[in-house]
């Protein structure tokens, strides 16, 4: 080969060489589009129309950056669309994935996207006092309020039977319940405005004071403890209280191995969206979960009745994820770094998350 055909050989190798490797990298405006794995993840991502987000937007504007065709093929959750990128049904995926020792030895990932942590979802404060009425109709406590007030009026009949014409009326009707306010008013004083007649009436009397004072002290330190009980275990204000209550977890998160290590009973739910609706039966105490996620749905909630308390623990960090090796990592890198530098990554926070 002479060397003018060799020359003009390895001008048109060096010439091609970085479309090629534009290709590769998903790059090419002629090449295929990316493919985009996503999952809903509020406020991260919204898939009930067109998909929108914080990721959603944060992934247009790098695509835009780095000028990549791209289409979003959605999943069911966050190791769905893993499991998808690692068969490498897709080329990437986004929206509130939590970077872990796990994960990084499987993927690659990008520069963190969002910071945050795990924080506890409750009903507010005034929601659990007026709680506590209902939580009282159980049926233990029942059976001893339904014994009392049968002892009350079993009494109440006997005085008015030993002193009906004396100290109480003839008739049934006014002579019994003057027989059970009689029995109300020694049990609870002493001494009332009626006052028996007879010798059998007064011993009745007497046993009365002797017996039901102490039951009715008895009865009424049982209701307020119990009450104290339900307050107390309805006061949840950091992680250390989550121990021994049954709290809301979500499936496939690490929300409920953390969980387990503050002494707590993880209750899972497919979704954000089940765990609230058990919340607010009270079926469990609290929700652990993504503090992004818990902000926006006690932001959205009409009822006011879901607060957040205490502080964010087991920090996070969520980032872009990519297969092993992957050339599109370091453009995504260099991308995001220019949407912090020319301010569009602030605005899209300030978008979705408001200004703190």
């Amino acid at each position: 080969m002479s060397p003018i055909k060799i020359t003009a050989l390895l001008l048109l190798l060096f010439i091609t060489a970085p479309a090629h490797a534009l290709t590769f990298a998903g790059v090419s405006p002629n090449g295929p589009p990316l493919k985009v794995g996503v999952s809903s993840f509020e406020p991260f991502v919204f898939l009930k129309d067109k998909p929108s987000g914080f990721s959603i937007g944060l992934w247009d504007a790098l695509a835009r950056e780095m000028g990549m065709d791209y289409e979003f093929v959605p999943y069911t959750g966050v190791e769905d669309k893993l499991q998808a990128l690692a068969d490498g049904k897709v080329d990437v995926a986004i929206g509130g994935i939590t970077v872990t020792k796990a994960r990084e030895a499987k993927f690659n990932f990008s520069h963190p996207t969002f910071h945050t942590g795990l924080d506890i979802l409750v009903l507010s404060e005034g929601s659990q006092v007026w709680g506590i009425p209902k939580s009282l109709f159980t049926w233990d406590l029942m059976t001893l309020v339904l014994g009392f007030l049968g002892f009350v009026l079993l009494i109440g009949y006997a005085a008015w039977r030993i002193e009906r014409g004396k100290a109480f009326p003839m008739s049934r009707g006014d002579g019994i319940f003057d027989g059970v306010y009689f029995t109300v008013t020694t049990s609870s004083t002493g001494y009332g405005d009626k006052t028996m007649k007879t010798k059998l009436g007064k011993m009745l009397a007497m046993a009365l004071m002797l017996i039901a004072m102490p039951c009715l002290s008895m009865f009424t330190a049982v209701i307020t403890s119990y009450v104290t009980t339900e307050r107390l275990q309805g006061s949840i204000t950091d992680p250390s209280d989550l121990a021994g209550k049954r709290v809301g977890v979500i499936k496939g998160t690490a929300s409920a191995g953390v969980v387990r290590e503050y002494e707590a009973t993880p209750v899972p739910h497919p979704n954000i969206t089940a765990a609230k609706k058990a919340l607010l039966k009270r079926k469990i105490k609290a929700v652990v979960y993504d503090a992004p996620n818990l902000r926006y749905m006690v932001q959205q909630d009409q009822t006011g009745r879901l607060t957040m308390v205490g502080k964010l623990f087991k920090k996070q960090r969520y980032a872009i994820a990519l297969p092993p090796r992957s050339a599109l990592q370091e453009k995504v890198n260099r991308a995001l770094l220019t949407l912090l530098e020319n301010g569009e990554f602030t605005r899209l926070e300030e978008r979705w998350f408001g200004v703190e």
